[in-house]
């Protein structure tokens, strides 16, 4: 189900939950991204983010794929319009710097600059929210949250998103309050 869209300036934010991963929900979202320019996809080499990149790169896209893990990157390796970009989501300089290199590759592909960001990189944490603490809160916050704001602003600093007026920003969160799953 998807939260009411928030509207600033030029760019939609789409801030999504999901109880359960549906790719057939999560794709009307992404597939209303411009189908010009780059798009960032942060946590693009897990089960819900390579699903977004493929889907994306089958539509024409461009996809920077951003992920913590050189290895984990070579899941995106066969796939042509998809340019991996390794990232410590815990340094804000990193992102930074992987958000200028992101917005490189769409001049070097004669794009018109990065016009989406997929925010749906992140640690679990296979316990019930309601059995959580606080310092495993604050652990999940720093492993989840952070990164996710870390790169939107960063993809509003060092790129024409705002400029370009069909830019979108897609948040993913995968959040269980009564079961707990393996992965969830």
């Amino acid at each position: 189900p998807c939260l009411p869209e928030l509207t600033f300036a030029v760019s939609t934010i789409h801030i999504m939950s999901l109880p359960r991963y549906r790719s057939s929900q999560l794709s009307c979202r992404v597939c209303m991204m411009s189908a010009r320019g780059l798009c960032i996809v942060s946590g693009g080499t897990g089960v819900i983010g390579l699903d977004i990149v493929k889907r994306l790169a089958e539509s024409g896209r461009h996809v920077a794929v951003m992920s913590r893990s050189e290895e984990a990157l070579k899941r995106v390796a066969d796939i042509p319009s998809a340019h991996g970009l390794v990232v410590d989501w815990a340094e804000a300089k990193s992102v930074d710097e992987a958000v200028r290199a992101a917005a490189a590759i769409a001049k070097d592909n004669g794009l018109p600059g990065v016009r989406g960001v997929v925010c749906c990189a992140g640690a679990t944490s296979n316990q019930l929210l309601l059995r959580t603490t606080d310092a495993a809160l604050e652990e999940m916050m720093a492993a989840n949250f952070m990164p996710t704001m870390r790169l939107v602003r960063a993809s509003l600093r060092y790129t024409d998103m705002l400029k370009a007026g069909d830019a979108s920003v897609v948040a993913l969160s995968s959040v269980v309050a009564g079961k707990g799953n393996v992965r969830q």
